[in-house]
Formats: structure tokens, sequence, C-alpha cells
């Protein structure tokens, strides 16, 4: 059952004159505004009263909002079970009581301390006549994503430190570096090494590969992401819980931290127990630490370890390309893997035939790939470096500027030359997320016959009209 289904049932159907009345009460709406269930559904959604509400609520209860939040369905009552009744029991009889009695005590709860003070849509999922549902279990709940601004911050009480922290890419590092002994696994770093064929890197004829696609310098995130899911499923293998992940809970928790926040251990300890108490401290250190090894969190080393996310915003000073690229005596690029940035390693890889000799990553340009790559890649900063202080390179960029718009080497291909600004910024709208397209430089765009008729009709419907120039004039 979607939000705005739940929220009229509820408005008309659930809710007691008692429930509205409470409602009102809390949220500060006037008689008028709840004189119909209509007109009280369209208020309810208001930011009216929601900042006094939420500081009625204890911790425990915003943790759980921002729980409920990041989870996009509706919830059963068990979900509020773990802040509202945790008793746990080894008793047998316990087990053999229903639903119904095993949540009454819950439910009680969530009614008068969220429903009651409203910040929860509640409503009863429809009576199936097949099915054996109790009415307790259709009972389904939902936080308004309308509310989710307005909530108090998730840690009340977060470090906060204009210290810097500690970053490391040792990882991605290790993989960049075992290029030239692709098939070489030893690791120098504690973080988790997850070689596969999907993230092996390895050179095949001339090209950089991350596994069977040609290298990208966002394989590496993916790779990070991938393995860092992968340790918290291993450590936490025994945190089930029906709606929500370990992880997912991490990374929300990151996410909220304002600038100069940061998190221990001891942060997560409340939000845990609302969720996923069979995680355990030491399990929550380990996570947080093979991040950090990842390079997926920062640290700050105080009297115990905090760590939050790295800032998306921060400038990192680049370094010089003389600072890993050289030339060697027989004209190629040698590539000192230690330190160029991985997106200058993207770039060089897309226009260069690369091999390996002596352990080390040599480049020469291709003219084929040079041929290819779109205009981003010629404009970059390192491949002008290369294009301007190395003579291969230098050469290759010459001829190509000079037989530039002369030879087409391609079937099946239409080039159209756009002068007018305002039809290429429509067709660049239209087309530039398709692979089959290519903006060229000096106005020139590049696409498939099959794509004809549509681009004949972006330019008809600008105003403009198409001059058809055949091959050889």
């Amino acid at each position: 059952m979607d939000s705005i289904k739940m929220l009229h049932n509820m408005c008309h159907y659930t809710l007691s004159n008692v429930d509205t009345k409470a409602i009102c009460k809390v949220r500060g709406f006037s008689t008028r505004e709840a004189g119909t269930p209509a007109l009280f559904e369209n208020f309810f959604l208001s930011d009216m009263g929601l900042k006094e509400t939420f500081a009625l609520l204890s911790q425990d209860e915003i943790i759980l909002l921002h729980l409920l939040n990041q989870y996009e369905n509706a919830v059963d009552i068990s979900f509020f079970k773990p802040l509202y009744d945790p008793k746990k029991t080894t008793n047998s009889w316990e087990y053999h009581r229903t639903f119904t009695q095993r949540h009454q005590k819950t439910f009680k709860a969530v009614k008068t301390k969220l429903v009651r003070c409203g910040v929860l849509i509640i409503a009863e999922e429809p009576a199936f006549a097949y099915s054996d549902k109790t009415k307790m279990e259709r009972w389904l709940f939902r936080f308004p994503k309308e509310f989710a601004p307005y909530l108090p911050p998730l840690f009340a009480e977060p470090y906060k430190s204009t210290r810097l922290g500690k970053q490391t890419d040792e990882a991605l590092r290790q993989i960049i570096t075992n290029i030239p002994n692709p098939i070489k696994t030893t690791s120098t770093s504690t973080a988790p090494l997850i070689v596969n064929d999907n993230y092996r890197l390895h050179i095949i004829q001339g090209t950089l590969q991350n596994g069977n696609k040609e290298f990208r310098a966002s394989h590496l995130q993916e790779w990070q992401q991938l393995s860092w899911k992968t340790e918290i499923d291993r450590i936490a293998n025994l945190a089930k819980h029906e709606y929500l992940q370990f992880g997912d809970i991490l990374t929300y928790a990151f996410s909220q931290l304002s600038a100069h926040q940061w998190l221990s251990v001891k942060h997560f300890a409340r939000v845990i127990r609302i969720s996923l108490d069979l995680v355990k401290k030491d399990d929550i250190q380990q996570i947080c630490e093979t991040g950090y090894k990842l390079g997926l969190l920062k640290r700050l080393m105080v009297d115990k370890p905090y760590y939050r996310l790295p800032d998306s915003s921060a400038k990192t000073k680049r370094m010089e390309p003389t600072g890993y690229l050289s030339k060697t005596n027989t004209g190629q690029v040698r590539v000192d893997l230690r330190f160029i940035p991985y997106d200058d390693l993207e770039q060089i890889a897309r226009i260069s035939k690369l091999r390996v000799a002596n352990d080390e990553l040599l480049a020469t340009p291709s003219l084929i790939k040079f041929g290819r790559a779109p205009v981003t890649v010629q404009e970059h900063p390192t491949i002008q470096w290369l294009n301007q202080n190395m003579p291969a390179y230098t050469k290759i960029t010459t001829a190509l500027k000079k037989e530039w718009g002369k030879h087409i080497i391609h079937k099946n291909l239409l080039v159209a030359q756009v002068n007018d600004l305002s039809l290429k910024v429509q067709l660049e709208r239209k087309f530039s997320k398709l692979d089959d397209f290519l903006f060229l430089p000096n106005d020139f765009i590049a696409f498939p016959k099959g794509y004809r008729t549509q681009v004949e009709k972006v330019v008809a419907k600008s105003g403009h009209v198409v001059n058809q120039i055949k091959a050889g004039k």
C-alpha cells in the first residue's frame, strides 16, 4: 500500500475522534483544520508543529524514525518491538504465543507515542479471503518523507573536531601497482583484497581491462563498495533484520554527519540496540576499520578512533605529470603506477597501446584509439601535457589535426556539422548519453545511420534545415 493511500485510509477510516484530537493538540492543528477527514488529510503532511512534536520524543524514538525513514516501504508492528518491548526470554511458552500477544504491548506504545503525536502514518492492510493474517499482522506503518527534513539529528552528541583526520588509498593503489603482475595476490594491506575476474586489472592486446571491460576509474569505486559490503556481510552475518541491512544503517548514519563531526563505535550502540542487537562492538570496530583501509572512511585518532565519510568537496593538490610520467630511451612513456592519479591512468589508457617490460608499464600512442576517443579525453590536462612534451604523442596529434574530418573509416556512419549553438545544446541533451553518438571538435557530431530520422526531427523542430553533402564534394 503506497503512502498516499495509507494516509487517506488513516484519516478517513482508521483514526478515532480521540486519535484525531490527540494529533491536533500535539501538532497545533485548529478545530477548523481537523473539521473533516479531507481537511485533516491535507494538513497532516504540513510542517506545522513538527519541530515541537519531535522535541517531545526520546532520542531512541528519533533514531527509530531515522531508520524507518531510510526504508522505502511500509513496515509492520514488529519493526518497533526492539524499542518498545525489547525483553527476551528463554521460556518455551513465549514461542507459542500468538503474533497478537507478542506485539500487543508494542502496538499500544506506537499508537500512543508516535501515531497520536502525528509523526507516523498507520493503516490496515485489506483482509483477503484466503489470508490467515490477523488484524495485528495487517497493521502497516510509514514515516512520511515530507517530515524527514525536520527530524532532529540521528546522533545527539557526535564528536566534533576541525582536524582533518587521515584517508588512505593503499588498497586501491595496490590494485594499480599489481598491473605488471596481475596474478600477484599478496597484500601489504590488511584491507580485504577481492581479486576476481570482474575486478582484476590486466592488459589484453595493448588495452588495459578491468575483467572483460575496458578500464575506467569508476570501476575502482565499485570495487571499494563491493569489498566493504562483502566484509560487512561476513562480519555481521548473524545480524538479520526483516527490513534493514547493517551496511545500509552504517552508510546512513555516516551520511547524517555535518562538517567536522565524527563517530566512534560507542555512538552506534543505541542505533544497533534498536535495530540489529546481534552486532557486537568489536564487529562495528572491525567494519569501520575495514572501511578506512579501503579508502571509504576517514579516521581520526584521539583517545580512540573516530570515523566519518571523506569530504566530497575537498580539493587535493595534484602532482605534476612529471612526477609519474617520463620518457624512455626508445621514446615510449614510462608510467609510474605508484603515483599516477587513477583518472589520468584511464585517460592515457584510452589513447595508448600499453605493454609491460621489466615490471614497468609503458605507453605508446595509438592512432586508432586517438580517433575513437571523445573530445573530453583529448582536452584532459594530462593528455594535453603528453601532446606537448612527448614527441610520439605530439607527432600523432599533429597528424590527426591535419587530417581531421577528411577521412571516415566507419561504414553506416553519418557526420554532421552543427554551427548553431542552441541546436547543438538540444542535440546534446537528447543524445549525449548514448554511446553511439560522438560529439567531436569543430562542431561535428557522428552517429549511426539508424538515428538519422531522430536527429532530423530535432533539427526540424528547432526551425533549422538539413543540408546534405555527399562524400567527395
